[in-house]
């Protein structure tokens, strides 16, 4: 697939060029996400690890991101409560964020609780629009002959993608436990490093799902245009908070790649959804 024929519209339509296939997207694929993975991650000790802020660190979000952690913390938020979501103390999210219905997930996302948060939110925006995606390519299988291949993917986009809301909730509850019992520099490094990686992952399926989106926006059918548009805009708007999220993260981790990498793939998933919805 030559990249201008995903980029310009008037490309797809130039008389007597083959219609090219949909992006091949994913770690192993040729989509938004493989195009910025030239990244490398300092992994040598002792770089690339963030100072721990005391355990009684309140300040505003702006500093919070300096520290690289959630403005408040757990001290702001206050103490989980049993509704619909518990964080255990082992840092475990005990009820499956994918097990409960929409409005007790609405509800736990509304508890004055450290997780489930913005990055939960940002895979679940993902998936979604994996999913309206799929939706939209099985409707059009009749009107357009990769509607399949595209469905498949977007459904495996969806099934990476939505497990990673209970990923990134576990992996910010595990930094709280840790610093409410004042764990030590390496331990903590590795749970930090690690609520980096999560929003990193789901940065990477949106702009796959965004990228997809465009692809698919002028060949559905015309009764699923505005699904495929917001499968796209969905896509974007979890990659941009997933990319924040990893900026928060490693906020005193000067020169990781992994912050640059996630800008990239934020922009990317923009300029897709960008022209899914033109």
């Amino acid at each position: 697939m030559e990249s201008d024929d995903l980029r310009r519209r008037t490309d797809r339509a130039a008389p007597g060029r083959p219609p090219a296939g949909p992006p091949r997207l994913g770690r192993g694929g040729a989509g938004a996400a493989a195009r910025t993975a030239s990244h490398r991650r300092d992994r040598r000790p002792g770089r690339g690890r963030r100072a721990v802020p005391g355990p009684r660190h309140r300040g505003s979000r702006r500093r919070a991101r300096r520290r690289g952690l959630r403005a408040g913390s757990g001290a702001r938020r206050g103490a989980p409560r049993a509704l619909s979501l518990v964080v255990a103390e082992n840092g475990r999210v005990d009820e499956p964020l994918l097990a409960q219905s929409v409005g007790d997930l609405l509800d736990a996302f509304a508890e004055p609780t450290p997780a489930p948060a913005g990055g939960s939110a940002a895979a679940l925006a993902v998936s979604m629009g994996a999913a309206l995606l799929s939706m939209a390519a099985r409707i059009s299988i009749d009107h357009w002959a990769e509607a399949g291949s595209v469905a498949a993917q977007a459904e495996a986009l969806r099934l990476r993608t939505a497990p990673l809301a209970q990923a990134d909730a576990e992996a910010y509850a595990e930094v709280l436990r840790l610093r409410r019992e004042r764990a030590g520099d390496a331990e903590l490094g590795r749970a930090f490093d690690h609520a980096a990686e999560v929003p990193l992952r789901i940065a990477e399926a949106g702009a796959d799902v965004a990228e997809l989106a465009a692809y698919a926006a002028p060949r559905v059918k015309p009764s699923v245009e505005g699904d495929t548009a917001a499968a796209a805009v969905l896509a974007h708007a979890g990659a941009v908070i997933a990319a924040q999220l990893v900026a928060i993260n490693l906020a005193t981790s000067e020169g990781d790649e992994r912050i640059r990498r996630a800008e990239e793939l934020a922009a990317a998933a923009a300029d897709a959804a960008g022209r899914a919805v033109a």
